[in-house]
């Protein structure tokens, strides 16, 4: 308790140069906290929007085929998505949802949005389970009869018509093709690069033939994309390799590795994205971590000159009878004294940074990683210790006759 004391007057008289020692230790902690307090925020933000979209539900759209021996693309077929809803070729399926995909440019009222214009068929909402807060969905009987009439996002209907308009029955325009509006959506949450809200949704039949000629070979039309919901989570696997087996024959492709589609899971992708997350959350935190070093460096420098400054004072306790350890304890309970202090108030930043940007980001609600709040206070008393060990050890040597002499 006395060394405690001592290293508390002996901070109090130097505040200034204190502060300045103890900033690195400061900026260290609050970097480190911060960073990986907001990745595991940014980790659970990104599992809640894939759980958004459904554990059951594989997309499938076109792509490139990965080898040279083919280079044409197939493109998926309202045709193709009826089959795979055919429990007798995808037993493993209990519904699919057709999509095709028009970009464009929507006017109301003198404004304008570019928006992409997604057809979609009426099980859309039940499958996403995402649908109209008020106004209705798409309809069978929409589908079936080519209904202008759009559901569209919230960003849009503020852009069109001013936020917290009526917009039910207002006529909206998209390249040139007038729809009725029917339904606004409900409100998603937004992403920092990407407003889910910034879209409307049509017929099916209506985006393949009034917004565009998606006829294709054989009478049928082209989609986008198609969703297919597994039967059970448990059957995506099953359910996996029947859309696979189907669609490896429909498209006549004759090698593994020719394949002009792709089959993704929600899940996969989502794992897929928290492993980069992690790998880069611990990345910058280690980053972050080497001012933590730097604040150590800069204690064990300020502990040295503080042991030069006050050699008179050793060799005047050393004459009286202080011991090597009363000499190491005072000078090492200065050093763990300044990096702790350091310590927290770098936790103390960590918790305002991460509060405000959980304010400022929609949709990441962070908060503060025990883990990481553990970890720093402990490196940060470790380093207290370790880069003190070397100053507090040459004050503890010192012969009483060199110190007073030295004075």
């Amino acid at each position: 308790m006395e060394s405690l004391r001592m290293a508390i007057t002996s901070l109090r008289t130097n505040q200034t140069r204190a502060l300045l020692t103890a900033l690195g230790i400061i900026i260290g902690v609050a970097s480190v906290v911060t960073m990986v307090s907001l990745g595991e925020g940014f980790e659970a933000f990104i599992d809640e929007q894939f759980d958004d979209l459904g554990a059951d539900v594989l997309t499938i759209t076109s792509q490139d085929p990965d080898s040279d021996t083919r280079d044409e693309i197939a493109p998926l077929t309202n045709a193709e998505a009826a089959a795979l809803n055919d429990p007798r070729i995808a037993p493993h399926i209990r519904d699919v949802v057709m999509q095709y995909d028009v970009p464009g440019i929507a006017v109301a009222n003198s404004e304008t949005v570019r928006v992409v214009a997604q057809g979609v068929t009426p099980n859309y909402d039940d499958i996403n389970g995402w649908g109209a807060a008020t106004g209705t969905f798409i309809t069978t009987a929409d589908n079936g009869t080519r209904e202008r009439v759009v559901v569209i996002g919230t960003t849009v209907a503020d852009t069109l018509f001013g936020e917290g308009a009526s917009v039910i029955g207002e006529i909206i325009e998209f390249n040139d093709v007038p729809f009725e509006v029917i339904g606004v959506m409900e409100e998603a949450s937004s992403q920092e690069f990407f407003d889910p809200n910034k879209v409307i949704f049509v017929p099916l039949s209506v985006a393949q033939t009034n917004l565009d000629n998606a006829r294709v070979r054989g009478g049928t039309y082209e989609l986008t994309r198609i969703q297919a919901a597994a039967t059970a989570p448990e059957d995506m696997s099953a359910a996996q390799q029947e859309i696979y087996d189907y669609l490896f024959a429909a498209h006549d492709i004759g090698f593994v590795g020719d394949e002009d589609f792709a089959i993704a899971d929600a899940g996969d992708v989502a794992d897929s994205l928290d492993i980069i997350t992690s790998t880069l959350t611990i990345f910058l935190g280690m980053i972050a971590g080497i001012s933590l070093l730097v604040g150590g460096i800069g204690i064990m420098n300020i502990m040295l000159v503080s042991v030069t400054e006050r050699t008179k004072e050793v060799g005047l306790r050393k004459a009286v009878g202080a011991s090597y350890g009363d000499i190491l304890t005072q000078f090492l309970a200065e050093s763990v004294l300044l990096s702790v202090l350091g310590g927290i108030v770098g936790v103390l930043i960590a918790w305002v940074l991460v509060a405000v940007t959980s304010a400022l980001v929609d949709g990441l609600t962070a908060g503060m990683s025990t883990s990481a709040v553990g970890l720093a206070v402990g490196v940060s008393t470790f380093i207290g210790v370790f880069f003190g060990a070397y100053p507090a050890s040459r004050a503890a040597r010192m012969r009483p006759i060199d110190a007073l002499r030295a004075s």
